[in-house]
């Protein structure tokens, strides 16, 4: 069956388009006449559609076009504008900001704006003397590229799904367990060595002024179940979300939750030990999800799936006991937030950088207000709590077992200073 002119012309742009320029064929099954190509590195046209319809097909199904674009651009994380090769003479140049169109011709290819983006692609239609043994050399060359664009896919998808952040989080927090167990062993006491390892403890924070526990609470935890749970949990929230956030995203996202969170917990909880990284799980969960409902890709069944087994697995998580509820509702709002602003990026709406300023404000207020409310006498324990002087002692002695004798000695003055501000407590 002799092809049509149009239709070699679709062949040759394809084949120029999937072999050398290295786009990707998009199945689409709606239209049989057109085709459609990705390339998520292209920097100028990451979506381009291959068309033999004329002008009727590019806007008799506007809508069809917008949600094919829409969806392909989402599934390369990105944003850019569409182009249509159209190989009707029939049809028209279009030029607006949601696509381009350009009508291909053997005549008319010196387009500049199609020449100064592909090299050499003014040299690619051309009419031959037998179409249909041209398009079939052309379609067997582009199967065998295709081919080996899936197996390079393949690899690269496995590659990057390897949680990389999360197992180096999981790989710290059993660094701080084993160490935790050492000082537990050293001096018989599990809570001294906790704090001492670098657990939150309000006291601490308040009198001597170590504010790095605010971060390093978040890697200790309150004993193996506690870890096991903490780290299952972890994992799951992170093999779901960390490719999708983007490893730098989902490690900023993880880290504030956990600042927060403390934060947050120091301002509103009585002096106490804290562990757990909860409030960063939380928060991870929450950017995810702010982020996918906004962006509407959550109606497919293969990622509604996995995100259902996380949630179950964080209501699981959030029953544990040593858990802070307080820290888990403040990792949530961080979460939310992040999720606003990452959303923002593909949005035209200004989401950005009103996310962003709500997430500064939010954490200077929880600064600001632990910074007036914590370190002034009495009033630092306006929750109920009273400074622990059997503990403070054991963790003063925890010190004592190992080379920081110094360090021991700077704990005892600051914490009777602040015995002083509690009434001599």
């Amino acid at each position: 069956m002799q092809i049509s002119e149009y239709d070699l012309f679709a062949y040759q742009l394809l084949h120029y388009l999937v072999v050398q320029q290295h786009y990707r064929i998009v199945r689409v099954q709606q239209h049989k006449d057109d085709l459609w190509l990705m390339n998520e590195n292209h920097q100028v046209y990451p979506v381009i559609r291959i068309s033999s319809s004329g002008n009727a097909g590019t806007f008799a199904d506007t809508d069809y076009v917008r949600n094919v674009h829409r969806i392909i651009l989402n599934l390369m994380h990105r944003e850019g504008p569409m182009l249509i090769l159209n190989t009707n003479p029939q049809s028209s140049p279009v030029h607006n900001a949601f696509l381009t169109q350009i009508c291909i011709t053997p005549s008319a290819l010196s387009e500049p704006q199609l020449t100064s983006v592909f090299h050499g692609i003014d040299r690619v239609v051309h009419r031959v003397a037998d179409p249909d043994k041209e398009s079939s050399t052309l379609m067997a060359q582009v199967e065998e590229a295709e081919l080996k664009q899936q197996q390079d896919f393949i690899k690269k998808a496995r590659k990057k799904s390897i949680p990389r952040c999360t197992i180096a989080i999981m790989a710290i927090c059993t660094i701080f367990l084993v160490l935790e167990y050492l000082l537990a062993y050293l001096d018989g006491n599990m809570e001294s060595a906790t704090v001492a390892v670098g657990g939150y403890y309000k006291m601490s924070i308040v009198a001597a002024h170590e504010y790095w526990r605010i971060l390093s609470g978040g890697f200790v935890h309150n004993g193996v179940v506690h870890f096991v749970i903490s780290l299952y949990a972890l994992y799951a929230t992170g093999k779901l979300c960390e490719q999708r956030l983007g490893r730098g995203w989902y490690l900023a996202v993880f880290l504030s939750s956990v600042i927060l969170g403390n934060a947050a917990q120091l301002i509103a909880a009585p002096n106490g030990i804290a562990t757990g990284m909860s409030a960063g799980i939380f928060g991870v969960a929450a950017a995810f999800l702010t982020s996918q409902l906004l962006s509407h890709t959550l109606r497919h069944p293969l990622l509604r799936i996995p995100l259902y087994n996380c949630m179950a697995i964080l209501a699981v998580l959030a029953l544990v006991p040593s858990v802070s509820f307080i820290a888990c509702i403040a990792g949530i709002l961080c979460g939310i937030l992040y999720g606003l602003w990452m959303h923002g990026r593909q949005s035209e709406s200004g989401m950005k950088q009103h996310a962003c300023l709500a997430l500064v404000l939010y954490a200077a207020s929880l600064f600001a207000y632990g910074a007036a409310v914590d370190t002034v006498g009495a009033q630092g324990w306006h929750s109920g709590g009273n400074p622990d002087r059997h503990l403070d002692e054991a963790i003063i002695r925890v010190y004592r077992h190992t080379p920081l004798n110094a360090y021991a000695e700077y704990l005892q003055e600051h914490f009777h200073q602040q015995y002083e501000k509690t009434g001599g407590i």
